[in-house]
């Protein structure tokens, strides 16, 4: 007679002070969007994670592939991998999505959303998804990204008035009365990356100078009340696109090569402004950035992170040096947008596979099986035998 006995356990995914110990693999169950995905939102409290981009459909990957109509954004049930019943339907892309208890603030390239004429920017209702009564009235269709802070959502892009006043390229709404702030930096070019750090909002994009003309090429940090006091950071040589921050540090990618001089291929992290060692240096642009427990999520177009070919474009390294672990994602194009919920990390873009699996446009990976012990018991002659196998 011989019995198995099955035993669970070992390391996870976690916030706090530690680090992914474990591989992460894809969910195949969840939903895949026909089409590019820019941006990624998460409610972890309610856990559904808001997408949005170029995509028209989502489609089931299991028989009978049902396939529903969800135009540039949908709400994805992070338990089962379904699109919710939640479709705002605006007419165009949407490259940017941030989110406050009730509404969910859509970015992009849209002239309608439900039907209701809202350009480039819009509130929706969390629960119905239909466009609430504000609008902004954005001079043109091309907010490309948002924050929230300070009891404000502040927007950037390639507009260059809101409502008919002059706000060119960066502009701010007071969440409260959603009338537009003082608040107008007026940088010279695109934002394309928006990231506050305590009292600072700093921006990223193609701009040269800000506030009428003072020079902080690439990058530049703005108080939250006007927009006009410049904060000190190490200068860019190239285009910012994404920032997070960990660790009172703020991480850059982009299309970069060196700031002040001192070479960073793509990716750099700054510390009071100043730069820092980290330096992952990823061979080709950084798109999207994402704390994920103690270390930093990197996506792009990249195939190399230090000199070591992974042939994928999402990454995680020490947040300290910029080493990238062991963990392979096998992302087989652009990555465009990254997010986490719990153990579960998120990225969206305009590939086709992960790990040689066939999944489209947005991921989702979550924590292996732990280590697994396979202890056999077997009995001869009346005596118990035990051997103990570990397999990792």
């Amino acid at each position: 007679m011989m019995r198995s006995l099955l035993l669970v356990g070992g390391p996870v995914l976690m916030g706090g002070g530690t680090t992914m110990a474990q591989e992460l693999l894809p969910d195949l169950h969840f939903w895949r969007p026909n089409n590019h995905v820019y941006t990624i939102s998460v409610d972890s409290a309610a856990n559904v994670a808001y997408i949005g981009g170029l995509f028209t459909t989502l489609t089931d990957p299991d028989p009978p592939f049902t396939t529903v109509t969800r135009n540039y954004v949908a709400a994805i049930d992070l338990a089962t991998g379904e699109p919710l019943p939640w479709d705002p339907n605006p007419d165009y892309h949407v490259h940017s999505i941030v989110q406050t208890p009730s509404s969910v603030y859509l970015g992009g390239g849209f002239y309608s959303v439900g039907g209701q004429p809202r350009t480039a920017l819009a509130a929706v209702d969390k629960t119905s998804g239909l466009a609430q009564a504000w609008n902004p009235l954005v001079g043109s269709p091309t907010v490309l990204s948002m924050a929230i802070a300070s009891g404000k959502l502040f927007i950037g892009g390639g507009f260059l008035s809101v409502n008919g006043t002059p706000r060119q390229y960066a502009a701010a709404f007071d969440l409260g009365t959603g009338n537009l702030t003082a608040w107008n930096p007026s940088p010279s070019d695109y934002v394309l990356a928006m990231q506050a750090v305590g009292s600072t909002m700093y921006l990223g994009g193609y701009f040269n100078t800000l506030a009428g003309g003072l020079p902080s090429p690439f990058l530049a940090g703005v108080d939250m009340n006007f927009g006009i006091t410049l904060s000190f950071v190490s200068a860019p040589n190239a285009p910012v696109r994404a920032m997070t921050t960990a660790n009172g540090r703020l991480y850059l990618g982009g299309e970069f090569t060196a700031l002040d001089g001192v070479p960073r291929n793509h990716a750099a992290a700054l510390l009071g402004g100043s730069l820092t060692a980290w330096d992952p240096a990823p061979n080709a642009a950084v798109s999207a950035l994402a704390k994920v427990g103690a270390e930093i999520a990197m996506g792009g177009d990249f195939l190399t992170v230090g000199g070591q070919a992974y042939n994928s474009r999402l990454v995680v390294g020490n947040a300290t040096t910029g080493n990238a672990n062991s963990w392979n994602s096998g992302v087989g194009h652009a990555v465009s947008a990254i997010a986490t919920s719990g153990g579960r990390l998120l990225c969206g873009g305009v590939f086709t596979s992960v790990m040689q699996f066939g999944v489209s446009n947005f991921a989702s990976f979550t924590p292996a099986p732990a280590l697994v012990r396979v202890q056999p018991r077997v009995f001869l002659g009346g005596m118990l035998c035990e051997r103990a196998t570990t397999n990792a």
